[in-house]
């Protein structure tokens, strides 16, 4: 038996009735004056009001007052027959919210001739709260875009720039007018534009995200920009442009230099201190015995060429321990008030006299040049070490004096005042905003290479022929110049020559001047006081004892500082003077001096040692040592800081 449908009005009624209820969007039917026919399930819903309340109400019910004109001029419309696009309208719910929606209306006529308008509502309150977290979420991205102190762009598939953001155009130097839409060929050099494009297609041709440093030239500045480029893809992957990100390391890398190059000077310097107080004993006892034999021979005899050969090679020595301590900053320095100008001076006088005769030697100092707290020992040997290193570079380029070739050489020295700010202190690392003296060894020389010049500065490394340098000359000028709070660079081409560049912070305090001692062998005598020698080394004992007795002291001797300062406490009070050693078996100098503070045992203390470790000469003041003196020594100023200390009646016997 075959089934029969039933096609009855109430059957189709019914699903109408469930086709119209199970609508997501709320639906609404409206007579021509503006009342409710009809509503749906959802209308009631999210309105919050009952059928029945809404079908007997009108427009007036759910739209606005400062909109419902245009509900009824949307009927007007309707009833003249014309199409009305979807608009947006807000409905006021129960509870008095207002809720936006899509509105799309169209009209019918019942078989009375009667207007039937049906209005289907989306709610829009999701797609909304959509919108504004997308376009939050644009506004952080272009804020932080923006904000970002690296560079970002974004390029298209034929490499142009769509996108740049301020840091970016600060790279550049070039407006956002003048960057967007044009390639890297159209800004770059050719050498950089080639690389950039090499990189940009394995980006958009291969897909790969690429990361990269490169040395990047921006109008006057040369820097390091490392840069990560990465694809851009559509949501069905394809590959439709580039986006980079670009930060300038040229300062973190100069930083990591320098912290290399201080790790290196930390390194030998630990190797220098480990050596240089058995090293610099060494050279005391050879030093003063060389000198008491030379002493003894008429300055004729045939046997003084080979003491003075000797003595020489004992100074060289003695000079390459220095070094090795200053490059460490592990040498005391005697910091006093100085003119930079007057010890160029200085400098330029003793040069003229040593340098090949065809070397213009030119000064360029600035009148009223601030002054600088500093070692005048140790700036004279920084100016002397780049004056030399100048020379050499002269002398490969033009020849010698003897076998000359075509050109002038020259080497100037100038002194300047020059106040740094906060904008050169970015550029230049660790120099702090202040008033400087910046003076420069400048040469037409050789020029140093490029892959030479940032090796200057390691300890040993020489591009002189062998027996022409140590290597230690620059990596000492370097050490001697940070430790006096300053800063140099290097700048040179090959073929042009070499500018060196140092930074030494202003001294504000008053100009102090050092009066040199003006002693002689003739006025010290020791009258017979008493000394107390505290040394470990037997040859540097023995002579300083022979020293002392012969020049009149009565001396006492002791091996370590424990046997020391038990003859101490057994002489005290009848010791005049104190010489003694910093590093020695079970009790070292510093623990000495530190007991006699604590015991109150009052006698100067002449501290000798050929390294002192951390310690400074201040610290060894405030230790309650008189003096200090660098081992190794001649005889002669032993002597000298012995009779500073306890001077002899020299002044008596003048009445």
């Amino acid at each position: 038996m075959t089934q029969a449908f039933n096609h009855s009005p109430t059957s189709a009624e019914e699903r109408f009735r469930l086709l119209f209820n199970a609508q997501s969007d709320c639906v609404f039917h409206i007579a021509g004056n503006g009342m409710f026919l009809d509503v749906n399930k959802t209308a009631c819903k999210v309105l919050g009001y009952s059928r029945e309340e809404l079908l007997s109400a009108s427009l007036d019910l759910l739209v606005p007052g400062d909109s419902l004109q245009d509900s009824y001029e949307k009927i007007r419309q309707l009833r003249r027959g014309e199409q009305i696009p979807a608009y947006r309208k807000r409905f006021r719910t129960k509870d008095g919210r207002l809720i936006p929606f899509e509105v799309n209306v169209s009209a019918t006529v019942d078989d009375n001739g009667n207007l039937i308008i049906q209005s289907i509502c989306r709610d829009l309150r999701r797609e909304l709260a959509t919108e504004r977290r997308l376009k939050s979420t644009e506004y952080l991205l272009q804020t932080l875009v923006e904000s970002a102190v690296d560079a970002i762009w974004v390029k298209d598939v034929d490499g142009r720039f769509t996108l740049i953001n301020p840091a970016m155009v600060n790279f550049f130097q070039m407006s956002a007018e003048q960057i967007l839409g044009r390639t890297v060929a159209e800004i770059f050099p050719p050498d950089q534009a080639l690389r950039s494009k090499r990189e940009d297609n394995q980006v958009l041709l291969e897909g790969k995200t690429v990361a990269v440093e490169n040395p990047i030239q921006f109008g006057d500045r040369n820097i390091l920009l490392h840069m990560v480029k990465a694809p851009l893809r559509d949501a069905d992957g394809r590959i439709i442009g580039m986006l980079g990100i670009g930060r300038d390391m040229t300062k973190e890398r100069m930083l990591t230099r320098q912290l290399q190059q201080a790790q290196k000077l930390e390194a030998i310097g630990s190797l220098a201190g480990g050596i240089s107080h058995d090293f610099n004993n060494l050279l005391t006892g050879i030093i003063g015995n060389l000198s008491l034999g030379m002493d003894k021979l008429p300055q004729n005899d045939d046997v003084m060429p080979f003491f003075h050969a000797a003595f020489n090679a004992a100074e060289s020595a003695s000079r390459l321990t220095r070094q090795l301590l200053q490059i460490s900053r592990r040498q005391p320095t005697h910091k006093i008030t100085l003119n930079l100008g007057d010890v160029v001076q200085e400098v330029l006088n003793l040069l003229r006299s040593t340098f090949d005769r065809r070397i213009k030697l030119e000064q360029h100092i600035q009148k009223d040049l601030w002054q600088v707290m500093a070692d005048k020992t140790q700036i004279q040997q920084v100016l002397m070490n780049l004056c030399l290193n100048a020379r050499d570079a002269l002398a490969e380029r033009y020849g010698s004096e003897k076998s000359p070739k075509e050109g002038m050489p020259w080497c100037q020295i100038s002194a300047e005042n020059i106040e740094i700010n906060d904008r050169l202190t970015l550029r230049w690392g660790q120099l702090k905003p202040g008033r400087y003296i910046r003076f420069t060894v400048s040469d037409n020389g050789t020029g140093i290479a490029p892959d030479v010049i940032d090796r200057i500065y390691e300890p040993f490394f020489t591009t002189k022929p062998k027996g022409k340098g140590t290597g230690l000359g620059v990596p000492m000028v370097y050490s001697i110049v940070a430790n006096h709070g300053g800063w140099m660079t290097v700048e040179s081409e090959l073929g042009i020559g070499t500018d060196v560049i140092v930074y030494f912070p202003q001294d504000s305090q008053p100009a102090t001047v050092s009066a040199e001692p003006q002693l002689s062998l003739a006025n010290i005598a020791g009258d017979g006081k008493t000394v107390l020698l505290v040394e470990d080394e037997n040859t540097i004992r023995d002579l300083l004892k022979r020293l002392l007795t012969d020049t009149g002291y009565q001396v006492h001797e002791a091996t370590n500082g424990a046997e020391g300062y038990a003859k101490l406490r057994e002489l005290f009070p009848n010791v005049d003077l104190i010489v003694l050693d910093l590093i020695m078996p079970v009790m070292s100098g510093q623990e000495f001096l530190r007991s006699m503070q604590e015991e109150g045992l009052n006698v100067p203390v002449l501290v000798c040692s050929g390294y002192t470790g951390e310690l400074t000469k201040n610290d060894l003041l405030e230790l309650g040592a008189q003096d200090f003196l660098d081992k190794p020594f001649t005889p002669i100023q032993f002597l000298h800081k012995i009779g500073e200390l306890l001077p002899g009646d020299e002044t008596n016997s003048a009445d």
